[in-house]
């Protein structure tokens, strides 16, 4: 085989993983879907490399959030974990097209 086939050859299977995620032959996943209506939360941390999880799902690293994240309209439960400090926790409800920011402060564990 020569090489500029080979070549081809990799970057279609490099090229199909990216679409699936995984590798040819599985689905390919879905982008976020995000509505006109959701409203934006800006979260502000003092630990920039802690876990936001919404509703019992990880989102991102806050340091990854810099425009903040999209929410639907309704009532969410927020956490920012970190294993040196203390789980923040709030219940936040948030209207259509609103934006805000949280302001999740850690404490650290004390040893």
């Amino acid at each position: 085989m020569s090489r500029a086939v080979m070549t081809l050859c990799g970057l279609a299977m490099l090229a199909c993983a990216l679409w699936t995620g995984a590798g040819c032959g599985g689905p390919p996943q879905r982008a976020p879907r995000f509505s006109a209506s959701d409203a934006v939360v800006l979260v502000q941390t003092n630990v920039p490399d802690a876990e936001l999880w919404v509703d019992e799902r990880f989102v991102a690293p806050v340091s990854a959030l810099e425009g903040g994240m999209a929410l639907p309209p309704g009532t969410h439960r927020i956490e920012v974990r970190h294993p040196l400090y203390h789980t923040f926790y709030e219940t936040l409800t948030v209207r259509a097209r609103e934006r805000s920011t949280l302001d999740a402060r850690l404490v650290p564990v004390l040893e």
